[in-house]
């Protein structure tokens, strides 16, 4: 498919890449760049959507507007594998779920809201420009993962090394600078912070199962309106048709979203403020468009804004991919509605990175009991410096070529 900048990708263009095949090399070698790149990825504590387009372009040899539907299918897969090990995961101080629910209220309905702008903006968008942007979230992703590997290290060197007896039975994640008195005196972080309840309880509340099924409703409408939207592509109110359906969208996810936050500050604490949910409300929407522009899973946005906020890290990340199944399975299936997911790639490929991400979790905590992540961490930031200069370097020659 040739994607220039005179010519925008029209609506009804359907993938053109040819149907899998088991003797392709191509196909092997992405799986492996894939598998790698997962492991790195979620062993570092970062997800890899920005890396799986990337790595669809170069070594898949697919074109940015090829690249980033599959790379929606390949990241809904995966985050169905996060969920279900954070909904097994305890926090290691309250024992309750180290998923917040407020978190999630509060980015899920405008992020969806901005998956369905992302998915539309992403016909309209010249291929160079397309992989610029991707080119500076990747930039952003080195200098943040640089920084954490410095950070890491610096801490490995103040901790002294585990005896062989004390790495074994370290089985699972410390959570340092705060304990439960803190916790219950306010002295650290608030409940808020760590999720308004356990996760097992929360489900028992009536109140928490409506406003499970009211993030879900919106997720089938934002779908179905975003569906709606390109079925009269050569109608003369295309147009107008396009801009009510996403208008809609708009609407419903400023609706639940408004919903949720008289909710929550009824609730009380101090917190939530009206401009902390409007906060979280704009990064959420931009975080949607650039999920469904650019194939990232917005957990790449998520994770370092929640501990801007000062979130406690471990519900951050959790609550951060929480909020990936809902923008990854808007855009995967807005695209797989339009034709534009061929689903024998989507599926090989999601299932390799799944497994690579497994793989990945349980070697970071490995590598945590013995005092040696930083230098994974500095290997990945090493790894998406690399990944930032090819795309640059794919901007210039799209640039070049005039596409």
């Amino acid at each position: 498919m040739s994607i220039d900048g005179s010519s925008a990708l029209t609506l009804t263009d359907a993938m053109l890449l040819e149907p899998l095949s088991i003797t392709d090399p191509t196909v092997y070698s992405t799986c492996v760049a894939l598998f790698a790149c997962g492991v790195l990825a979620s062993a570092a504590g970062m997800g890899g959507g920005a890396f799986y387009v990337t790595i669809l372009m170069f070594v898949g040899g697919m074109t940015p507007h090829d690249a980033v539907p599959i790379s929606k299918g390949v990241i809904f897969l995966g985050s169905l594998t996060a969920l279900s090990y954070n909904m097994l995961t305890r926090h290691p101080v309250e024992g309750g779920s180290i998923i917040d629910m407020k978190l999630v209220q509060m980015t899920v309905p405008l992020a969806l809201g901005g998956t369905m702008f992302g998915v539309l903006l992403l016909n309209l968008t010249p291929a160079y420009l397309l992989t610029g942007i991707l080119a500076a979230i990747v930039t952003f992703v080195s200098f943040k993962t640089l920084r954490a590997a410095i950070n890491a290290h610096r801490q490995e060197k103040m901790s002294p090394l585990p005896s062989k007896d004390e790495a074994e039975d370290s089985r699972c994640y410390t959570v340092p600078h705060f304990n439960r008195d803190e916790l219950e005196e306010g002295n650290s972080l608030s409940w808020p912070l760590l999720g308004h309840r356990p996760l097992d309880s929360a489900l028992q509340s009536s109140r928490v199962i409506v406003d499970c099924l009211l993030m879900s409703l919106l997720l089938v409408a934002v779908i179905l309106l975003g569906y709606s939207s390109r079925q009269y592509p050569h109608s003369r109110h295309a147009a107008n048709i396009r801009g009510g359906m996403c208008f809609a969208a708009f609407l419903l996810s400023v609706w639940l979203h408004g919903y949720f936050v008289v909710k929550i500050l009824k609730e009380g604490g101090e917190d939530w403020t009206l401009p902390r949910c409007c906060i979280y409300g704009l990064v959420a929407f931009v975080a949607g468009i650039f999920s469904g522009l650019v194939g990232i899973g917005a957990g790449i946005i998520f994770s370092p804004f929640f501990l801007l906020m000062h979130v406690e890290p471990l519900s951050a990340v959790a609550s951060a991919a929480t909020c990936v199944l809902f923008t990854s399975t808007s855009t995967t299936a807005q695209y797989a509605l339009m034709g534009r997911i061929p689903f024998d790639r989507a599926v090989v490929y999601g299932i390799v990175a799944a497994a690579s991400s497994s793989l990945g979790v349980r070697w970071a905590a490995s590598l945590t009991r013995h005092r040696r992540r930083s230098y994974l961490i500095f290997i990945v930031a090493i790894a998406s410096a690399l990944m930032a200069i090819l795309l640059v370097v794919k901007v210039v020659t799209l640039l070049v070529k005039g596409k």
